[in-house]
């Protein structure tokens, strides 16, 4: 019995982490949202991601974003936005496979407060 239990879990926790797969919250604290990210660094970003997503505020105006469901084009878990000064900020990836990287510097944008535009991508949060 204890057998069966242990492999109905782990069946439920790989359906639950399947790319199409609805996800929980990651946490307290991430609250749902709506995304828009350009990535035009990245050949596997098949131009604009737009979706559903969990948003996290950070001290200070920074943010963290994570889609609801599976991850970003390119294998990207979470996008962290950290505001390095005023009206500017790093934007920094993490992938499923929990590599972090750097995307750069952006700055706000002054049409939608909501985005931070860097030389090639976009992170949009609202």
């Amino acid at each position: 019995m204890k057998i069966l239990s242990c492999m109905l879990a782990s069946l439920a926790l790989i359906a639950a982490s399947a790319p199409g797969a609805a996800q929980e919250p990651p946490g307290p604290g991430w609250r749902p949202a709506r995304c828009v990210v350009a990535n035009g660094q990245n050949e596997d970003w098949p131009g604009t991601w737009r979706g559903p997503c969990y948003f996290f505020s950070e001290r200070g105006g920074s943010f963290s974003i994570r889609p609801r469901r599976g991850a970003f084009p390119d294998g990207t878990d979470q996008i962290g936005v950290t505001l390095t000064g005023r009206g500017q900020a790093e934007v920094r990836v993490i992938t499923q496979h929990g590599m972090n990287s750097r995307w750069g510097e952006a700055r706000r944008s002054g049409r939608d407060p909501a985005c931070w535009v860097g030389d090639d991508f976009s992170v949009c949060a609202y």
